[in-house]
């Protein structure tokens, strides 16, 4: 551009954008204010505050265009050798004044291993073989406005979206793709913000092998199979596991039944035995005796009772001490049951230094038989004591008769002791 006194560069409202390398380009302007420029095979034009567009020349062999010029009817015609084209300014006009379209140039699909093929441009659907390839999409503007000036915009709906804003690039790659149909939507805006519906392409990805719906039913069954028979093998582990903790379970209850009876007689044996001397103590005397004497009523047969003592305890105790006094007592009770030679008959604690057995069914021969074998036990051991006994032997009435009968045998007991000690007293 001549500037006062010399020349300078300019971009001509983006002509020197579109110039390609060997290209010299003329300038004119028509009437119309179109500014054209051409070279010797290539013609381009711009109306006022549009973009330049490149006109198609086919007939027009490369390297033969002279000249560009305008006739008074606004007819413009180009001139080469053997060759004059007239252009249609009205239409190239209106074309240059559209909003610009998409055309697309190349669709090329790749393989993992890297192995390029172009595939038809024709519309038809295409087909992607299976995710491992990837799908690249070379495209432009239907126009040739300046290429800084012309955007795109691409929206991608499918198995997966994929939407990209406004830029410049002529280029869209898509990799790893899910299986499905897919449809690609490209808009061009020109600079003054000019742009056309979007023009779809569609293309499917075939699945792999493994995606296919018989393979998702070949997995299906497989992990229902694998998931039943660990199901199966759990169900049986756990059955053997709650028939072992049912084996355990019954062992222990079985074996804390057993420390529970053995408790329970421990407990009883307590509750009827008495402590020091570990014979029958006073509560077991109380719920045998109405049993015995019941049976001897039932049976009309006599029961007979021996009350026993010991020959000044008291004094024993105050020479020796109490434990010396248990001790006694503990081997005079040992003493006197080995006296009893019946299963029926018992000896209990009746209190203190008092002893008292019950000879269920006994007449008073045999009761006078055991209190003298008792007493004459004592005096010949080495106890160092003696001890009076009264006894009686009679069939009860009643129940109540029974206390009588102990009433009866403490009163000899005490004539015993009383007519000098060491006797048996049995009426």
């Amino acid at each position: 551009m001549w500037n006062n006194d010399r020349f300078q560069a300019t971009d001509l409202d983006g002509l020197a954008s579109l110039r390609q390398a060997d290209d010299i380009f003329a300038i004119t302007q028509f009437s119309n204010n179109t500014v054209w420029a051409y070279s010797d095979r290539r013609v381009l034009s711009r109306q006022p505050d549009s973009d330049w567009r490149e006109h198609v020349i086919q007939p027009m062999n490369p390297g033969r265009i002279n000249s560009l010029g305008e006739l008074a009817d606004g007819t413009v015609y180009l001139c080469g050798i053997g060759n004059v084209l007239r252009l249609d300014t009205v239409q190239a006009a209106a074309a240059s004044m559209s909003a610009p379209g998409v055309a697309m140039r190349k669709i090329i699909l790749r393989s993992d291993e890297g192995v390029e093929s172009s595939l038809a441009v024709d519309g038809r659907h295409l087909v992607m073989p299976d995710r491992t390839y990837s799908l690249a999409f070379e495209y432009a503007a239907d126009q040739l406005p300046s290429p800084l000036a012309m955007q795109y915009q691409t929206m991608l709906s499918g198995p997966l979206n994929f939407d990209n804003d406004w830029d410049q690039s002529t280029r869209l790659s898509y990799a790893d793709l899910p299986p499905g149909s897919y449809r690609l939507q490209i808009r061009a805006r020109s600079g003054n913000g000019e742009s056309r519906q979007p023009v779809a392409f569609t293309f499917e990805v075939q699945p792999q092998w493994y995606e296919t719906s018989w393979a998702k039913l070949f997995w299906l069954l497989l992990a229902l199979s694998t998931l039943a028979a660990a199901s199966a093998g759990f169900t049986r582990w756990r059955l053997a596991r709650l028939h072992a903790d049912r084996r355990r379970l019954q062992y222990l209850i079985h074996e804390q039944t057993a420390e529970l009876a053995t408790a329970n007689r421990k407990l009883e044996n307590m509750a009827h035995v008495d402590a020091l001397t570990g014979i029958a103590n006073r509560r077991q005397l109380d719920r045998y005796l109405p049993d015995a004497a019941q049976r001897c009523i039932t049976n009309k047969k006599a029961l007979g009772l021996i009350l026993i003592d010991v020959d000044h305890f008291k004094q024993f105790n105050d020479q020796f001490g109490h434990q010396r006094g248990d001790e006694l007592l503990r081997q005079l009770a040992d003493l006197l049951i080995l006296c009893l030679r019946r299963t029926d008959d018992i000896l209990a604690r009746y209190g203190g230094e008092e002893f008292i057995a019950v000879l269920p069914g006994a007449d008073a021969d045999m009761v006078l038989e055991v209190a003298e074998r008792m007493r004459s036990s004592v005096e010949s051991s080495d106890l160092g004591i003696t001890m009076p006994a009264g006894l009686v032997s009679k069939v009860p009435d009643t129940l109540e008769h029974v206390h009588e009968l102990i009433g009866d045998s403490d009163k000899r007991l005490y004539r015993a002791k009383e007519q000098g000690r060491n006797q048996v007293v049995s009426d």
